[in-house]
């Protein structure tokens, strides 16, 4: 087993909504829930109980990007993290996720949650991050957040990558350390196709993502 500091990492193919977990990491718009990928996955596996409860709260108060809302899942001993990353823009996704689970980490750690599941943030089809730009962030805040509490209550994360999707990236991130120091400004540069607005409205409820005003 791999570790970032004192924390396990555990680098794998899944789906998320399934993970032995305590605490699940789910991307959201920062106005409503969203109901693709991760979401999709997580209502189909008895949980939307969680999603309702951050669709209130967001459509009442957007958050801003890299925020954090966490909620019961529906299932005991299964916390759901609410990150808001889905809206941001190419610019404001690698801050937006650092952002997000570090202080979903801190929250996990407050409340002595001891595994945590992450999926690969930013890099779904509404996404702007490579699969390794969303290692090396995930990652970094891992590192942070492991430096600034060596005796953390948090002792495994696991980033879950979906099923067919390659492991390598992420794995050559936590080989060569790459996590330890980011590039002073990141912009996500995954290629995007013409039809994300068309994927966007099929997959996430109606919201347009290409109309999207990002992070407030």
């Amino acid at each position: 087993m791999n570790n970032i500091e004192n924390i396990d990492i555990v680098i794998k193919n899944g789906n998320i909504a399934e993970e032995k977990a305590d605490l699940i990491v789910v991307p959201e718009f920062n106005s409503s829930a969203s109901g693709g990928g991760v979401g999709w996955a997580i209502i189909n596996a008895g949980m939307q109980a969680g999603l309702d409860l951050y669709n209130k709260a967001a459509q009442k108060k957007p958050f801003n990007c890299g925020d954090v809302m966490i909620t019961k899942s529906g299932k005991r001993g299964v916390a759901l993290a609410h990150v808001a990353t889905v809206s941001a823009s190419a610019q404001e996704q690698p801050v937006a996720v650092v952002k997000a689970v570090f202080n979903t980490l801190k929250f996990a750690n407050d409340k002595n949650l001891q595994n945590i599941a992450v999926p690969e943030l930013g890099t779904g089809i509404i996404g702007n991050l490579t699969q390794e730009q969303s290692a090396q962030l995930i990652f970094n805040a891992v590192y942070e957040f492991a430096k600034a509490n060596p005796d953390s209550n948090v002792k495994k994360v696991s980033l879950v990558i979906y099923y067919g999707a390659s492991l390598d990236p992420a794995i050559r991130v936590l080989a060569n350390k790459t996590y330890m120091k980011l590039p002073d400004f990141m912009v996500g540069n995954k290629k995007i196709d013409g039809v994300r607005g068309l994927i966007s409205l099929f997959y996430n409820n109606g919201i347009d993502i290409s109309k999207s005003n990002g992070c407030r």
